[in-house]
């Protein structure tokens, strides 16, 4: 029968010894030990692979004003920036750069290309707790397509009809084929129940342009107005509902006049980051203080 050594044999063995050899043993079984702790280590660091975890947040530093974070009217930079974080459109670019569905669970092309098939998912709600149904894109197109409301995306839309099957389903059809029109579906979705009732004349000075409800990643939580009513900040918080969680629990946006109020405040570090600072002006950012991402 073979006797298994344990740890505490081992030192059983070492104590016993004569002096001189007791100490010789205590230094090889140390040396012994401290090499297994090293190797296991190494193995850990070789085969782990670091995950993604989500929470802390970020504040960004934006230049322009937004007027019109609304999918249909937003024109520019501001608004758009602030609309793709607050509404989600049938599709969405993800970060490789493709085109992916998002609130559409399917979109099915018909064989001459010209009817799309359109089954939203049933797990999509606006920030205020409402579902997101078919009736609220087939608004929303309708809305970009009313040549009295004068949208940036109206060329977009032209001709093109709308059906809602039923709640979760919709039929869109344009004149002829063509290939590149499913990156229309990006455009972000409007809560009909909260424009629907609204007269189209009224929509571009509606409260809802700078305090808007959708249903993307991210919630206003707060906003920050100067005494002209123009937006100064916005605070948002990961939309719980929503089916596209992001990592950042909570933003700050902050918005400045021009480019040296933004670059004063990047270096005084009230702000974390900014994709509106200018091409000449990165060089005078200190590396050890900033990361440059290109992309």
């Amino acid at each position: 029968m073979t006797r298994i050594l344990s740890i505490s044999n081992i030192i059983k063995i070492i104590e016993r010894a004569p002096t001189a050899d007791r100490w010789l043993l205590r230094s090889l079984v140390g040396l012994f030990l401290g090499t297994l702790v090293l190797f296991i280590l190494s193995l850990n660091q070789l085969f782990s692979v670091p995950g993604l975890s989500s929470g802390g947040s970020f504040n960004e530093g934006i230049v322009g004003t937004p007027r019109f974070v609304n999918p249909v009217l937003a024109i520019t930079r501001a608004d758009q920036d602030v609309t793709a974080l607050v509404y989600s459109g049938l599709m969405k670019i993800d970060p490789a750069g493709n085109l992916v569905p998002n609130v559409a669970q399917n979109i099915d092309i018909s064989e001459d290309g010209r009817t799309y098939s359109v089954q939203l998912r049933d797990d999509v709600y606006f920030h205020d707790g409402v579902q997101l149904t078919a009736n609220d894109v087939l608004f929303t197109i309708t809305l970009a397509q009313n040549a009295d409301l004068k949208s940036p995306f109206r060329g977009n839309w032209n001709e093109v009809t709308v059906e809602a099957v039923d709640m979760q389903n919709l039929l869109v059809t344009i004149p002829e084929a063509y290939a590149p029109f499913v990156e229309n579906f990006t455009l972000g979705i409007l809560p009909e129940h909260i424009w629907g009732d609204m007269p189209i004349e009224q929509i571009p000075f509606s409260e809802y342009n700078t305090t808007p409800i959708g249903s993307g990643p991210y919630r206003i939580t707060n906003a920050a107005f100067s005494k002209s009513g123009s937006v100064e900040g916005y605070t948002l918080a990961m939309h719980t509902d929503s089916h596209d969680k992001p990592l950042i629990k909570k933003l700050a946006l902050n918005f400045f006049p021009n480019e040296p109020a933004l670059i004063d405040a990047m270096e005084s570090g009230a702000v974390d980051a900014s994709a509106y600072v200018p091409t000449n002006e990165l060089k005078n950012f200190s590396e050890e203080k900033f990361t440059i991402i290109k992309s």
